[in-house]
């Protein structure tokens, strides 16, 4: 029951960053934040690293969602990769949550937003954990960019795809591969 409360309290924050990231763009919120509340769903995942003192490097990666709510405790361990191909530390801060963008949201968007290559480097002599909410489509569902996100200056960079397929292909040759409409 605490886990389905706070899985539905995750599923608001997300609707609330998804229409946060889009009220400075002229979309129809009302239209796709009905289309993220009835077609999307949530994923919660407890992670737990235990401590054995060496040093590893989890696998650096973009996750296949809108967004993933993320959080961790002290231990720390979370890096993303900047603009200029250097892994910084995501710093721990005391009843905060780290938002990254997926994607699925970097598709929809034409690439407007990007999604955030990301990896934990942990070795530490405690354990770490962290809870982590992925929030994506429903696997029949089509992913396809919004009409607002294009125009002359930015063509269509995405084909149209169902998630199932964008999932299965975007795991396996990177979110690159979808690439424009031919």
């Amino acid at each position: 029951e605490m886990v389905e409360s706070y899985a539905g309290k995750m599923i608001e924050l997300s609707n609330l960053v998804l229409k946060l990231c889009l009220s400075p763009f002229e979309v129809d919120l009302g239209r796709y934040m009905s289309t993220f509340e009835n077609k999307c769903e949530g994923w919660l995942n407890l992670n737990n690293y235990s401590p054995d003192g060496v040093q590893r490097i989890y696998r650096a990666h973009t996750d296949k969602t809108w967004i993933t709510i993320l959080h961790q405790d002290e231990v720390g361990g979370l890096e993303v990769l900047t603009p200029r191909g250097k892994w910084a530390p995501v710093e721990y801060e005391r009843g905060s949550l780290v938002v990254n963008v997926g994607d699925i949201f970097q598709m929809w968007s034409n690439r407007i937003y990007h999604s955030s290559e990301h990896r934990v480097m942990y070795g530490g002599q405690r354990t770490r954990q962290s809870f982590a909410f992925f929030y994506l489509f429903q696997l029949d569902m089509e992913i396809s960019v919004a009409k607002e996100f294009v125009d002359e200056k930015h063509p269509q960079y995405y084909k149209p795809t169902l998630f199932r397929e964008f999932e299965k292909h975007g795991r396996d040759h990177g979110l690159a591969s979808i690439g424009p409409p031919k």
